[in-house]
């Protein structure tokens, strides 16, 4: 996928809000996380779920659905959601729009990341309670109860 700054104006161009969507993935006790590139401009190098903005067009749905293609080269479309919350986005207007998918056991994907993460991983809420999580997490954590 290309880097550009002409690319990244023509992407900011199809956009029409501040909303976004992104896709909790939970299998048996794990959850996928992505580490956030150590060049993001917003919150680098936390681990969070795959997501990003809703482009001109999208539903909340598609949008989760692309960013997890996008950014883990999971295609999510086979499945189903089982749960769906909003949560305000921080420090702006807008909202996220999470989809949780469970499964029994961690899938056999092949999973590859792209230049907006810097790592992934299947991590338990023990494990998850020891590195530097996305804000939003906590939000998502409390939401399912967790």
């Amino acid at each position: 996928m290309p880097t550009s700054r002409a690319h990244s104006l023509m992407v900011k161009s199809r956009r029409r809000n501040k909303d976004a969507a992104g896709c909790m993935i939970i299998a048996g006790n794990h959850f996928l996380l992505l580490q956030r590139s150590k060049k993001s401009y917003t919150e680098p190098l936390t681990w969070g779920i795959p997501g990003g903005r809703i482009d001109r067009g999208e539903s909340p749905y598609e949008a989760a659905l692309r960013e997890t293609w996008e950014e883990a080269s999971i295609d999510l479309t086979p499945y189903y959601f089982v749960e769906k919350f909003s949560q305000p986005l921080q420090n702006e207007s807008g909202y996220f729009t999470t989809f949780v998918f469970q499964f029994p056991q961690i899938p056999d994907w092949d999973i590859e990341i792209d230049y907006e993460s810097e790592d992934w991983g299947w991590f338990t809420l023990q494990q998850m309670e020891s590195i530097n999580l996305h804000p939003g997490m906590y939000y998502a954590m409390a939401k399912l109860g967790m």
